[in-house]
């Protein structure tokens, strides 16, 4: 980290011990989670609020982009659900 303090997660659930991970092991697990569970999204209106927010961070939209060409992504057709 930039200010020299290395991250402390439990290291097990059981005990009170502690070690210093990666700043962004937990992004990564997470990540790895994503890949094994359908990710289901409201379409398209989630993908326009995420484009919209993300438009200064290119990087951002092309890893949503890239998210959402995955096999494990189910579109859900959001009409029924706007006002």
């Amino acid at each position: 980290m930039a200010n020299g303090i290395t991250p402390l997660v439990p290291k097990d659930n059981r005990s009170n011990n502690c070690c210093p991970v990666p700043e962004h092991a937990s992004v990564l697990e997470s990540a790895g989670l994503i890949d094994l569970l359908t990710l289901v999204v409201p379409w398209p209106l989630l993908y326009e609020t995420l484009r919209t927010r993300f438009v200064r961070r290119v990087d951002w939209v092309a890893a949503l982009d890239q998210r959402l060409k995955k096999p494990n992504v189910q579109f859900v057709d959001d009409s029924d659900y706007r006002d």
